[in-house]
């Protein structure tokens, strides 16, 4: 069953898409790692159900959980790169002003930290190339550096990723704009990513809107 707007209603019909690691969970509630200098990071690409594009649709920060990916024959405690599973949801006035999807559920997954310390070779990628992607200017924090800015953060250093932290986020919304594009997937053969014919919603994050103090001024005299 699909969660797509059909036309005879304003409102999306809410349903169970959550993922099952969100059913499951992964949060390490004592996981913590002090924030690096993401403030050059460009994001990403996100994936969810496919909606058309919208702007300026607000996102309500429902629960946020850790994934340490821990490569095989490691301990725990050498995880080598971590992400944060969100679940977000579209508020009340949907992405049109009038309830359209409002409730609908995505859930992106946002890098946030490498384990540095572990001794891993983040210089070089899976092939044995040369990559910045795990540098802190690296597309791997791109999507967090935009996201932290949508809530108002600061990001040269990022805040400490702690559980306190975490669970300040939920119930906290930032605004983005939904995109649509066709998805990459990896090539087997190649081990390339390519672009195919199937599409995907991408979520841009947006820095918080910025108000106009003479219009505020303007309000506050006329209240």
């Amino acid at each position: 069953m699909s969660d797509e707007y059909d036309g005879t209603s304003d409102v999306a019909e809410e349903i169970d898409d959550t993922p099952a690691w969100v059913r499951e969970g992964t949060e390490d509630e004592e996981f913590s790692v002090e924030g690096e200098d993401v403030s050059k990071a460009e994001q990403m690409v996100g994936s969810s159900d496919v909606i058309e594009p919208a702007n300026d649709v607000e996102l309500v920060i429902k629960s946020v959980k850790v994934d340490k990916y821990v490569p095989e024959g490691k301990p725990d405690d050498e995880w080598k790169t971590a992400r944060m599973e969100l679940m977000l949801v579209v508020g009340k006035r949907g992405v049109d002003g009038k309830g359209k999807y409002a409730n609908k559920h995505f859930f992106p997954r946002i890098g946030f930290a490498v384990n540095r310390a572990a001794g891993y070779d983040f210089s070089v990628n899976a092939a044995g190339k040369p990559t910045n992607y795990y540098e802190p200017s690296g597309g791997f924090f791109g999507d967090y550096n935009a996201f932290l800015i949508g809530l108002g953060f600061k990001t040269n250093p990022a805040p400490k990723n702690d559980s306190a932290f975490r669970k300040a986020l939920v119930g906290k919304s930032l605004l983005v704009d939904i995109k649509k594009d066709r998805k990459q997937v990896k090539d087997k053969s190649t081990g390339k990513y390519v672009r195919v014919d199937e599409y995907e919603n991408v979520l841009v994050y947006k820095p918080p809107a910025k108000v106009n103090a003479s219009a505020e001024v303007a309000e506050a005299a006329v209240s």
